[in-house]
């Protein structure tokens, strides 16, 4: 798919672009994302100082400066921020307080397109079986409800983002199965995850739901096993 820089000037995009190649640049925003995820995630598994902690706003500030070290080495005009929060028109409108704003665990602003490209994460833990104090039941239910995939399908982010489950223990696959068992019991079978029909190279453990009006939301899962076994 490859970054924009590869696929075109920004100077050169009409303001009445064609939806179709709105929509690729749009993709190839998120597989650029989503691609420095990956190579920060590698670099995370590799980095012998890591004190790893079972502790998800730990494991995001990790992972977070291994792919800003990742944007440095490439030509990908774009920048990371950790904890950012949406200000929704209704907050910049004035009708509620900012205060109230939700926080993204982390976001990346493209800047090689106008308006700039704006993508939010939102990180969960996640376990097979309950393992040590992290209940099995629960982070799923976190992971699909309101805390998770539901600030994306219910507006509590106006815009568009990424789910990226921390696996700390189990089959990723399994776990990939009991996330869409809730989500038939919270939303409809419809939402379920699906592998992709894009992004190919970043199965198995990737994966699209698809809600309504036409809302589609990406799903990374990072496994670190190898670092909780030791932990």
């Amino acid at each position: 798919m490859g970054i924009i820089s590869n696929y075109n000037n920004s100077s050169n995009i009409s303001s009445n672009i064609d939806k179709d190649i709105i929509q690729h640049i749009s993709d190839i925003v998120k597989y650029d994302c989503i691609k420095l995820i990956i190579d920060g995630y590698n670099q995370y598994l590799a980095d012998e100082e890591v004190i790893f902690s079972i502790d998800e706003p730990t494991i995001t500030a990790g992972l977070y400066g291994h792919i800003e070290n990742q944007i440095n080495c490439t030509d990908i005009q774009c920048t990371i921020v950790p904890e950012l929060p949406e200000f929704t028109k209704s907050i910049r409108k004035g009708r509620t307080k900012p205060k109230k704003a939700k926080k993204y665990d982390l976001c990346f602003i493209h800047f090689q397109i106008k308006p700039n490209s704006f993508f939010g994460v939102e990180a969960k833990l996640l376990v097979e079986e309950n393992y040590k104090n992290k209940n099995a039941n629960f982070l799923i239910s976190e992971y699909v409800e309101d805390k998770g995939m539901g600030k994306y399908i219910n507006k509590i982010y106006e815009k568009e983002g990424l789910m990226l489950g921390y696996i700390l223990k189990g089959n990723p696959l399994k776990i990939v199965e009991k996330i869409n068992f809730k989500i038939n019991d919270v939303y409809s079978i419809n939402d379920s995850l699906k592998h992709p029909y894009k992004f190919e190279n970043f199965e198995p453990y990737l994966f699209i739901s698809s809600h309504a009006q036409k809302k589609e939301l990406i799903h990374l899962f990072l496994d670190f096993e190898k670092f909780s076994n030791y932990s």
